[in-house]
């Protein structure tokens, strides 16, 4: 047999050898083995979140905000700007934490004609634990910590909106608290505090806590498994 024969021979084999792999990859795998099945696509609604905060907003003395804010009314309407900023950033932190979780599995995001949809609803309650009270200076420093209780049912839902899928979770069990200060003048003049700042962080753990914790029910196997029951 001559070279180029052999040449010949060994192209021939070799385009034998690709059609069959790739025919053997559209029926379904290489040597037998099954393909992986296509991922659901699926939606994240925003999160429906019911919040409670403490009165007043921060923890400065109430006659100072309402010195500040003019009156109850607009006193009313500080805490509903916070609650409003609060429900946007606890919302806000769960999709993206959501949607990076989805995307490391290979799972579709879509906005429309998904086949499974993710919901997510959340009671929570802001709660304050005054730790410490001084005076001294001419000011009052007060000192705790923030952590929030309630709970966050997280489910799956097909088109037709029939639940598939769904787990509470816990909180408080999520063991989230951070530490607040809050200085204040004696006469009123001027305060230092750090509360907001300190529900914000903890409003984000708590997002980051809750995605690590639900995970492992939303891997992409997992909703497979949900896609029969969708009919």
């Amino acid at each position: 047999m001559t070279k180029m024969t052999t040449m010949l021979c060994s192209l021939m084999l070799s385009g034998s050898l690709l059609l069959t792999a790739e025919s053997a990859t559209a029926q379904g795998g290489l040597f037998g083995l099954g393909a992986d099945e296509a991922n659901p696509t699926l939606t994240i609604d925003p999160i429906r979140i019911h919040l409670n905060i403490p009165v007043p907003v921060n923890g400065a003395k109430l006659y100072q905000l309402l010195a500040q804010a003019g009156g109850e009314g607009e006193l009313s309407a500080l805490r509903n700007a916070a609650l409003a900023r609060y429900r946007a950033q606890f919302d806000s932190e769960m999709q993206r934490h959501f949607r990076e979780f989805f995307v490391d599995e290979e799972v579709p995001l879509t906005q429309t004609e998904a086949l499974l949809t993710l919901r997510t609803i959340a009671q929570l309650t802001v709660v304050k634990n005054l730790v410490a009270l001084e005076s001294s200076d001419g000011y009052e420093v007060e000192r705790g910590t923030i952590r929030l209780e309630g709970s966050v049912r997280i489910e799956i839902r097909d088109r037709a909106d029939r639940s598939l899928f769904s787990r509470d979770i816990d909180v408080g069990r999520l063991r989230v608290k951070k530490d607040y200060t809050v200085k204040s003048a004696a006469d009123g003049s001027n305060s230092e505090d750090t509360t907001d700042a300190a529900i914000s962080e903890v409003l984000s753990e708590v997002a980051r806590r809750l995605v690590r914790r639900a995970d492992g029910d939303l891997e992409a196997d997992e909703l497979r498994d949900l896609l029969p029951a969708t009919g």
